[in-house]
């Protein structure tokens, strides 16, 4: 039996071909591809029937780019023979335009699973309904579906199961499906310009973005308990805000209506001083502006204790926020007809507030101004993107375009349903897929975002079916972590771009594969 050391070789670009060269590298030095190859296992494989393969072209011509690189000894290949078997089956590869490294890796595995596909007649499998099953009865019943047509080395190590849901935002008719999938598409822009913002106040006043898809037919309520969920508690002070004061919203309001009045969420959880006086506290709205009266940040809310002195406050604000301020007693919003509760004028916007030992409960509410003698505003917490944001991001639930209606069964019609997917499964090689294009009206614009990801993933908290049998899927390492061996890196724009690939060698070296160049 041959086996492959891995010794690393360069293929030569025909001409724009750096997509193929570099996906190429990321699949031969894949552990058991090279070996598979060599030792002509695909052989016995090869299915010769399958109108949606090649007859064996393409693989008989990888097996043989694999065997030239193996036994090469100016250490680099030229690939033309694959390319025109490639193109041959495959017209959008004729010539020597450039192409997305990420779709020709896609499409080089579908056919190669239906060259190499043991099904010789694709039986058809009529699923019955999943309403009212465990899930993971209906996902066996459906990989079992799945592996009746399709059976080959691609599906042992690449092959894994999404769980698929729809949901009707009428009747709340939910239609969940287990469909296999080969790459996870991970999606870059995670911030939404429809989306409101939301913040997050830890306990150092320093805001971090949350981002939560905002479904625009969803109300408050359903926003707050998300939030909520996410914060893992139920004691949460929210603030709906402008750069001007606190807006009041009412739970059945929608999303769609706090975008268009322009307001940001902020959310605190409670501290436990704040939740032991929550019933008989008061709460003190505090706007930062500086010596020009400008707004600097949100308005937030505290809650303190009736009993508690303008020179409690005042301990309470340093504590908090640091020194060098004046307080303001806000006593007259914009849209008010009251008098100045300290005053008692009517045109007073800002009261100043010595302080004293008087009482918070002589007042009937309380908007501080915080007027800092230097700039000052939050930390906003900016925080690289992860793989992990990333995944989290992909799994969340989106709601389809007017363009791309569902089909309920429930109401019998076609509806924007709400779509979520989730890995519920995952093979023994996963590729995940960046998607730094998307199209514009005129153009594909890239996303530049810079994603930081680790040498070893650990997916055991994205992965929803960690207690499935050991006969199913993931029977190898139970921990669901997946050590980094190969990425495809893209430079440029998608019109005059660049692709190469990093490769670990045996020794836990790596190497940048170049076309024909190969550097360490």
């Amino acid at each position: 039996m041959i086996q492959n050391k891995k010794q690393l070789c360069g293929l030569e670009n025909l001409g724009n071909t750096c997509f193929m060269n570099s996906s190429l590298q990321v699949f031969i030095n894949t552990d058991g591809i090279s070996d598979y190859f060599l030792n002509d296992c695909h052989q016995e494989d090869i299915n010769l029937i399958n109108p949606l393969g090649s007859q064996g072209e393409v693989v008989q011509a990888l097996a043989q780019l694999i065997k030239d690189m193996a036994k090469s000894k100016k250490n680099v290949v030229r690939p033309t023979d694959f390319k025109r078997v490639i193109a041959k089956h495959y017209y959008q590869y004729e010539g020597n335009q450039q192409h997305d490294a990420a779709e020709f890796l896609t499409c080089l595995l579908d056919c190669i699973n239906e060259d190499l596909n043991l099904v010789k007649q694709k039986p058809y499998i009529d699923l019955p309904d999943t309403q009212n099953r465990d899930d993971i009865v209906v996902a066996l019943e459906q990989w079992d579906a799945h592996t009746q047509r399709n059976q080959s080395i691609i599906v042992d190590l690449f092959h894994g199961q999404y769980k698929n849901k729809m949901t009707c935002p009428h009747c709340k008719y939910q239609s969940i499906s287990f469909d296999a999938y080969m790459s996870v598409q991970l999606p870059l822009d995670t911030k939404n310009d429809k989306q409101v913002p939301i913040y997050i106040l830890d306990q150092n006043q320093t805001k971090k973005k949350l981002d939560i898809p905002l479904l625009k037919d969803y109300d408050i309520q359903w926003l707050k308990d998300k939030i909520r969920d996410h914060l893992m508690t139920e004691n949460v002070q929210f603030d709906f805000c402008n750069m001007e004061k606190n807006e009041q919203v009412q739970l059945y309001e929608t999303l769609l209506s706090l975008k268009q009045r322009g307001l940001k969420v902020l959310a605190r959880p409670l501290t436990d001083y704040e939740i032991c006086v929550q019933g008989l506290g008061m709460k003190i709205q505090i706007t930062h502006i500086d010596q020009q009266e400008r707004k600097l940040t949100e308005t937030i809310t505290y809650i303190r204790n009736k009993s508690s002195t303008i020179a409690d406050l005042f301990r309470f604000v340093e504590q908090t926020f640091g020194g060098g301020f004046d307080l303001y007693l806000q006593s007259q919003p914009n849209d008010s007809k009251q008098n100045c509760q300290k005053c008692g004028k009517f045109n007073c916007r800002y009261c100043y507030l010595p302080i004293s030992n008087k009482p918070l409960s002589e007042f009937q509410q309380f908007h501080l101004v915080i007027k800092w003698f230097n700039q000052r505003e939050f930390q906003c917490d900016q925080q690289q993107l992860t793989l992990q944001d990333c995944l989290h991001f992909f799994q969340q639930q989106q709601q389809l375009d007017a363009e791309n209606p569902w089909y309920c069964k429930g109401c019998k019609q076609h509806v924007r349903g709400f779509k979520q997917l989730q890995l519920y499964s995952c093979p023994q090689n996963l590729i995940l897929h960046l998607k730094r294009f998307k199209n514009s009206q005129h153009e594909r614009i890239k996303n530049d975002s810079f994603v930081r990801y680790p040498h070893l993933l650990d997916l055991s908290k994205q992965v929803i079916n960690r207690k499935l049998p050991t006969h199913y899927l993931n029977d190898g390492d139970p921990s669901l972590r997946y050590q980094l061996y190969a990425v495809v890196n893209h430079y440029g724009d998608l019109d005059f771009g660049h692709y190469n690939a990093y490769v670990k060698g045996e020794q836990g070296t790596w190497f940048m594969c170049d076309d024909s160049q190969i550097y360490e």
